[in-house]
């Protein structure tokens, strides 16, 4: 009962007893957690779960954060991460499964270090049993593949830029997620979607240090890929904000930001792509779209929609200003490399003929 209370407060426009009433059931849910006994190993664990599931669509990135890593804390304590094949059940795999993508995301998206390792998971952890079927065992399988992927991926600044094409394209390829669509309409599943738009990040923080000809092309072939990409993301975002349907993840405001200012970095590239240009200023408007529309209900999606209105603006950012400074190192990173970029391109504008 604390588990629904608490979950259906944070669907936007919650009265504020609501969200008062919430709270309390949030603390009773942890009180139960902590209560309960260690012999039921995985019923105490489904219960930290499902406050680290909760949290992350609350409106506190740190109390996320937090509930994870106290998750995964407990569960290291049970064993849970070096359970041999013969002793993982379903269960087990589940909640470890849900913490390590819970861990990557928010480490991704904030760009702190994850409070667990690859190494340090048994690799039948990973695995889930073949005789396990079912839609939501297939789609948390993939977003566990996903997860390890661009944690490879993100420890990789020293590969070639065809490394981060060829696991990207592969990775589009071979995964499921994009059948999950509910709607031929609809284009293709908004998870994946999002979850494509990482991978671009990713790339985009590693090429912009290239400087071969290889590179260099690959830099050329990632900014229209990311352009469009950007944009069909941002249009689900939108769709879902116009029917009011869903429930929308703390992280979502931190990745809105990220994806305006990696296309506005891109943009001084591709001048002579008059659809690349558009394509960035309509991802510019719909990140401050979305972003207003987020404000409402998450006092950082407020800083960071003045940040993207400044870019918009091509204007510097002062990154040791007060509300940028509460920004998370991921977003500040971002931010150093539009204003290095804005100065290369005012530099090149003021060099004589």
């Amino acid at each position: 009962m604390a588990f629904i209370i608490s979950t259906g407060s944070n669907k936007n426009g919650a009265s504020p007893s609501m969200e008062l009433l919430a709270l309390q059931a949030r603390s009773a849910l942890l009180q139960l957690c902590t209560n309960t006994r260690e012999t039921d190993a995985v019923s105490s664990m489904q219960c930290l779960v499902a406050a680290a599931l909760n949290a992350l669509y609350g409106i506190n990135v740190e109390s996320a954060s937090y509930l994870v890593g106290l998750a995964l804390a407990k569960a290291i304590a049970l064993g849970f991460h070096r359970t041999q094949s013969q002793d993982l059940s379903q269960e087990k795999w589940r909640i470890m499964s849900v913490l390590y993508v819970l861990d990557s995301s928010i480490s991704f998206v904030l760009g702190q270090p994850a409070q667990i390792a690859d190494g340090d998971i048994s690799p039948e952890t990973f695995e889930p049993k073949p005789d396990w079927v079912g839609e939501d065992i297939q789609l948390l399988k993939e977003q566990l593949q996903h997860a390890r992927l661009l944690t490879r991926l993100r420890r990789s600044t020293g590969r070639p830029a065809m490394y981060f094409t060829t696991a990207y394209e592969s990775w589009c390829d071979s995964t499921t997620l994009k059948n999950f669509t509910p709607s031929a309409t609809e284009g293709s599943d908004p998870l994946f979607l999002q979850l494509r738009i990482r991978f671009h990040v990713v790339a985009f923080q590693h090429l912009r240090t290239a400087s071969n000809e290889q590179s260099l092309r690959q830099k050329d072939r990632h900014a229209k890929a990311a352009l469009h990409a950007s944009h069909e993301w941002l249009q689900s975002l939108e769709r879902r904000q116009d029917e009011e349907v869903g429930f929308w993840s703390i992280l979502d405001a931190y990745e809105i930001t990220a994806v305006a200012i990696m296309c506005t970095c891109l943009q001084s590239g591709i001048q002579d792509m008059p659809e690349g240009v558009m394509l960035c200023r309509n991802v510019q408007l719909l990140a401050l779209s979305l972003l207003s529309y987020l404000s409402a209900r998450s006092p950082a999606a407020t800083i960071m929609r003045k940040a993207v209105s400044t870019i918009c603006n091509a204007q510097r950012i002062n990154i040791e200003h007060e509300g940028e400074k509460k920004l998370p190192r991921k977003l500040r990173d971002l931010l150093q490399i539009y204003n290095s970029t804005l100065a290369v391109a005012e530099g090149e504008r003021a060099a004589p003929l």
